[in-house]
């Protein structure tokens, strides 16, 4: 509650013995005399003279099994799409797709052209089959370049057969190898070629190599084939 405010008006000052104060003092006597002094005015003070903290923030109350709150005024990190990791996933299915299906052609391509007969000249298919009937005597590998499909010709199977006997005989390998074919004529579908082929085995710790000249009639029958073949002595 605020008090009234009261004022105090003060007079002229004399003496108990009626003399007059000092000239000074009544100077300041009479500018004193024509102001009014006020008390300050009292200031409401509130019943409750401690001071309330603020108000604590508001937390929000986190069950068990919720996940992690996040600060107010703050977007949790973003998650991506799964179509991302499926476009990911499909370029790198595809890319090494490709690759197998590039792999695999190049595998045929080189098997094809390794296993594909090649009749195109007679020098060629000479040695193609002396390396598949001695060589390696697969005899159906030999029959795609002979005459009638028949690789047996007679001179040639004689020569194979005594190979065979004497590796049996001596217990030892004859390595079967074609060192050169040269066409040596021709004459419109018929050719002759002179082959040269090494014989090699090793024979008590020493290698022995033999070479033999023969010669060769071939046809030309929708590709050139090895009709028949001898010894040149």
């Amino acid at each position: 509650m605020a008090l009234p405010q009261r004022r105090v008006r003060i007079g002229r000052m004399t003496s108990p013995t009626g003399a007059r104060p000092p000239l000074r003092i009544t100077r300041r006597c009479a500018r004193l005399g024509t102001h009014e002094i006020g008390y300050p005015r009292p200031v409401d003070v509130p019943p409750h003279s401690e001071q309330q903290a603020p108000p604590a923030p508001a937390v929000p109350v986190q069950r068990p099994g919720d996940g992690p709150t996040a600060a107010p005024g703050r977007s949790g990190p973003r998650r991506r799409r799964p179509r991302n990791l499926r476009l990911i996933i499909a370029a790198v299915v595809g890319a090494m797709s490709t690759l197998c299906a590039g792999g695999s052609l190049t595998a045929y391509l080189l098997y094809d052209k390794a296993t594909t007969p090649n009749r195109g000249s007679p020098a060629v298919v000479v040695v193609q089959y002396l390396n598949a009937y001695l060589g390696s005597r697969d005899s159906s590998r030999a029959a795609l370049f002979a005459c009638g499909g028949n690789p047996d010709l007679p001179a040639v199977k004689a020569a194979r057969d005594d190979l065979a006997g004497r590796e049996r005989q001596f217990g030892v390998s004859i390595d079967v190898a074609v060192d050169g074919a040269q066409e040596t004529s021709r004459a419109d579908d018929r050719a002759q070629v002179a082959a040269s082929i090494s014989l090699t085995a090793i024979v008590n710790g020493s290698s022995q190599r033999v070479v033999e000249q023969w010669a060769f009639q071939t046809e030309n029958r929708d590709g050139w084939r090895v009709c028949d073949g001898h010894e040149v002595t």
